[in-house]
């Protein structure tokens, strides 16, 4: 339920930003989570792109830890449905900021979750100077500092916003000039404890609950109202951040 929260939460989040950029013909993730997950929902992004949209908007998956790329690929392979795969291609590359594979590709967006706070700060900036290399625009989701709890099971290093805005300024190109940010903020704010989880029979069962489904309406609804929620509370309740970045050259 976590899972299906946190995608949903941050698809909504990216639509947002898609609104107002256009939506993407190439994404590239460049780092898989460094923990629980593989960043199935830009999967699902793509595919929807592809049968809702008509638009083809192919992906492809770097990643630098090569245990992790194989259990990406075997994970892929239990999808349901092998439409969702036919557009993905995967990397190997040496490091989070050594990306060569990468520098004869020009794609639309370099995306990422849980991912850059494996570096440390400086080599965040590097990271992010290597993405106005690669793509047109950025979309970061970050563990959030501010949920000391979430942190705290998840064992991951968060990030605040103003931190992760600061690094950006630094990402400066030779002329002085940083991206621009397009947006900015906390997403994935679910209405119930960290660490919640459920067997998997339950799971099976609640495929047939009505009142499973009650809750999911419930869910989808929050979700869409966690715009609503005071910022004060997003600073604490927020399991992400994420920051989009607009990369060209005549961004001003």
């Amino acid at each position: 339920m976590g899972t299906a929260y946190e995608y949903y939460s941050k698809l909504r989040v990216m639509y947002s930003v898609f609104s107002r950029t256009g939506a993407p013909h190439s994404m590239v993730v460049v780092g898989l989570p460094e923990k629980h997950g593989y960043d199935l929902d830009f999967v699902l992004l793509a595919h929807e792109l592809r049968t809702l949209g008509g638009r083809h908007c192919p992906l492809r998956v770097h990643e630098d830890r090569p245990d992790v790329l194989t259990d990406f690929c075997r994970t892929l392979q239990e999808l349901p449905d092998p439409a969702m795969r036919e557009q993905i291609e995967l990397g190997r590359i040496d490091s989070l900021i050594d990306w060569p594979p990468l520098t004869s590709s020009r794609f639309d967006w370099v995306v990422s979750t849980a991912s850059v706070q494996r570096l440390p700060d400086n080599e965040i900036v590097t990271y992010i100077q290597r993405a106005r290399q690669t793509a047109n625009y950025a979309f970061l989701f970050i563990p959030n500092s501010g949920n000391r709890a979430h942190l705290t099971l998840s064992g991951l290093r968060g990030l605040d916003i103003d931190r992760v805005l600061a690094l950006c300024r630094q990402a400066a190109r030779a002329d002085g000039t940083h991206p621009p940010v397009i947006a900015a903020g906390y997403c994935d704010i679910p209405p119930f404890p960290p660490g919640l989880e459920r067997s998997q029979e339950a799971k099976e069962r609640a495929m047939h609950s009505p009142i499973e489904t009650l809750a999911m309406w419930v869910l989808e609804w929050w979700c869409r109202g966690e715009s609503l929620i005071p910022r004060f509370l997003k600073k604490r309740l927020a399991h992400l951040i994420y920051v989009a970045l607009d990369l060209r050259e005549d961004a001003v």
